[in-house]
């Protein structure tokens, strides 16, 4: 029995999937195995001895799971190799947006409120959603909807590349920190100014952006590598 869920384990410990396919897998692997166990059992082989030969007969674990995780999800490839594609041209986007095109938003909100940096929660937030008169439309759309726009791509396609970032705690996290980082850099470098503001916009727009992948995994489950995203 130990040696046949080994083997089973050793067959799905890299197929992308959730635990719940996992186990539903598991369950029926280890069914065939029996069966196939039993019938040299009830040839008189010993119990163990015929485990092996079970295990002999089913085949290759590394080549059985590439089969299954194949058959599970035939365009996983494709969508692999088409999110890295994506993921590097949006990483172009951003460090163009915010870091090459930011001088003329850093100059505007020095001149609007004096200061390189806001440490204040919603504060600018308020101040365009209140004042929006007195900006461009650009300028305003940018700092109101922009900074959760350009984080939802992210939140999109990490779950799609990464197999860890399929739960909700690991995206905010990681759109936190991603954000935190990008505005440290930019006072740093003085390319942009350190706004509290941003960070809260940019890691609920990488949220909105992990619960669109998840309502997609929801409606077409065989698009995206796993059945069962977490939000836990």
């Amino acid at each position: 029995m130990i040696d046949l869920q080994s083997y089973i384990h050793s067959i799905l410990k890299n197929i992308n999937t959730s635990e719940e396919k996992k186990t539903e897998l598991a369950d029926e692997l280890y069914d065939h195995l029996l069966s196939i166990r039993r019938e040299y059992i009830d040839k008189g082989i010993p119990e163990e001895e015929a485990s092996k030969l079970a295990i002999y007969e089913f085949g290759n674990a590394k080549q059985i799971g590439k089969d299954i995780e194949k058959s599970l999800f035939p365009y996983q490839k494709i969508i692999k190799i088409s999110s890295w594609a994506l993921f590097f041209v949006y990483a172009f986007l951003v460090i163009e947006k915010l870091f090459l095109d930011s001088r003329i938003v850093f100059q505007l909100y020095q001149k609007e409120f004096g200061a390189s940096y806001n440490l204040i929660p919603f504060e600018s937030i308020l101040q365009y959603t209140l004042n929006f008169n007195r900006y461009n439309l650009d300028t305003w759309l940018f700092n109101t909807f922009g900074n959760v726009i350009i984080f939802m791509p992210l939140g999109f396609l990490l779950p799609v590349i990464f197999n860890n970032m399929k739960r909700f705690k690991n995206i905010f996290i990681i759109c936190l920190l991603t954000s935190l980082m990008i505005e440290m850099i930019q006072r740093i470098t003085l390319l942009g100014f350190f706004d509290i503001d941003d960070i809260i916009l940019n890691t609920i727009g990488g949220t909105f952006g992990f619960f669109g992948w998840f309502i997609l995994q929801k409606i077409s489950p065989r698009f995206i590598k796993h059945n069962n995203p977490s939000v836990n």
